[in-house]
């Protein structure tokens, strides 16, 4: 809840919408350590007001990053990890969720996907227990539009707390799932890719280096990966 020093990497809202027949899905991948009800629902009112179908299905996913933007939470547990609320602060982030569903709505073509689940070595850990589970798993999914052969969109899920970076960062960041979509985007231009955080419970990153490094090691691989 302590108030940052800075900007050390840029934070986002990334958005893709699906329409199935009669079903529209918006999943959107946030920056931000959580998702809580008054934002989801002030995203959702927003977004019916702006013509989105009244049946419209919305994921709101909080990438989970412990070093993203805080004070838009009301409840005491949030105020303590985040910060009081800040209504400027709610209201830039609804906005800018807003804005990101409306932008990826515009852009509607048939696609066809493909999906892998792969697995990983040495990225994550049990943070409870040295010898208990892990999941290694890294899920993708690809989307194209008709008649191309590189992804427009890429969906992707890995389980490790994005805490790379520990309590002695006092600077905003994404965290590892922001590396691997900085490096997904710089090797597919013109694709955006969403980081979606997977069964985190008790899996903590594998660190590597030393600062930002750590952050930087992870998602490079995953990015590789």
């Amino acid at each position: 809840g302590r108030p940052s020093r800075g900007v050390h990497d840029a934070v986002s809202a990334r958005a893709m919408v699906l329409r199935d027949g009669e079903t529209t899905v918006a999943l959107v991948s946030c920056d931000l350590l959580i998702m809580d009800e008054h934002l989801f629902d002030a995203v959702r009112q927003r977004l019916l007001a702006e013509g989105m179908p009244e049946d419209f299905i919305l994921l709101l996913a909080g990438t989970h990053t412990h070093s993203g933007p805080g004070a838009y939470g009301r409840k005491f547990l949030e105020k303590i990890s985040m910060g009081h609320f800040n209504p400027t602060v709610f209201d830039a982030l609804v906005q800018a969720i807003t804005e990101a569903v409306l932008d990826a709505q515009a852009g509607l073509s048939p696609v066809r996907f493909a999906s892998l689940t792969t697995s990983t070595e040495g990225l994550v850990n049990n943070r409870a227990d040295p010898n208990g589970l892990t999941d290694p798993e890294l899920v993708v999914a690809a989307f194209y539009r008709e008649a191309e052969e590189s992804p427009f969109a890429i969906l992707v899920s890995f389980s490790a707390h994005p805490t790379a970076l520990g309590p002695w960062n006092r600077h905003v960041s994404a965290d590892y799932p922001g590396v691997v979509t900085e490096a997904v985007e710089r090797s597919l231009p013109g694709s955006t890719c969403l980081f979606f955080a997977g069964s985190v419970g008790d899996q903590a990153p594998a660190k590597v280096g030393i600062g930002f490094e750590r952050s930087a090691w992870i998602g490079e691989t995953l990015a590789r990966r």
